[in-house]
């Protein structure tokens, strides 16, 4: 539960990148937070799945929502 709890704290910093974008407050900071915490969530949850006993047919929708999470911090 606590890897999906820190899921949603990435996604939440998301969130609060997106408000900054909107009312153009802080941006350039703003990102640079998000991209520091969601990569570091995307990171624990990607290690708690590897050491989970989880099959794959799991594990792999899991991983590759993780890489889509990754690639909207870039853009």
């Amino acid at each position: 539960m606590l890897a999906f709890t820190i899921a949603e704290f990435g996604s939440g910093v998301y969130n609060l990148f997106t408000l900054a974008r909107y009312y153009q407050f802080y941006v350039p900071q703003v990102h640079f937070v998000y991209l520091i915490l969601m990569t570091l969530s995307n990171l624990y949850v990607i290690d708690y799945l590897r050491r989970s006993d989880k099959p794959l047919y799991v594990k792999i929708p899991a991983y590759i929502l993780l890489a889509g999470r990754e690639y909207f911090i870039f853009i």
